[in-house]
């Protein structure tokens, strides 16, 4: 976001509520270099506080031209036979329903307004070769890439190129 904010662009800071403190921090800092900032916090699973904060940002700095959509965590490391049930729900509730909403909604708003731009989102190399004691997050990063390479085709004729990395 600093890198981003050094080179003038305007800043919509979003992430957790339990990660407020630094939040506040990096708009502070982004908007000390000159940038326009503007943050707020939401969980990624609860579709209206996507919507809710997706309007806000449209009314404080208009329509998004790019994304980087990275929510998401590393859950348990356990082994697939014992892996608990309840943290893999978690796990995709996070790491693709939350990033398929948060995609849907920003790309939606930039289809309406006419508005190219770029969307990356966070994928991993887990998502491509699988990691040990990692079942439900390797299986969630492969979720978005399979998501990634459907909304490039869905979104290319709009002009807005959808990508993801995998670290």
């Amino acid at each position: 976001a600093r890198h981003l904010a050094h080179r003038g662009w305007s800043l919509a800071l979003v992430d957790h509520p339990n990660m407020l403190g630094a939040l506040d921090d990096t708009r502070e800092q982004c908007a000390a270099l000159g940038a326009p900032a503007w943050s707020d916090a939401f969980d990624v699973t609860d579709a209206a506080g996507v919507e809710r904060s997706l309007d806000a940002c449209c009314a404080e700095l208009g329509v998004p031209t790019a994304l980087f959509n990275n929510a998401g965590g590393q859950g348990t490391f356990e082994r697939v036979d014992r892996y608990p049930h309840r943290d893999a729900r978690q796990m995709f509730e996070v790491n693709v329903l939350g990033a398929f909403m948060v995609l849907s909604a920003v790309s939606a708003a930039m289809v309406a307004a006419g508005v190219p731009g770029s969307i990356v989102s966070s994928a991993s190399m887990a998502g491509l070769t699988g990691a040990p004691n990692m079942s439900a997050y390797s299986a969630s990063k492969a979720a978005i890439i399979g998501l990634t390479k459907s909304a490039a085709k869905d979104l290319a004729p709009f002009g807005i190129r959808v990508n993801a990395v995998s670290p």
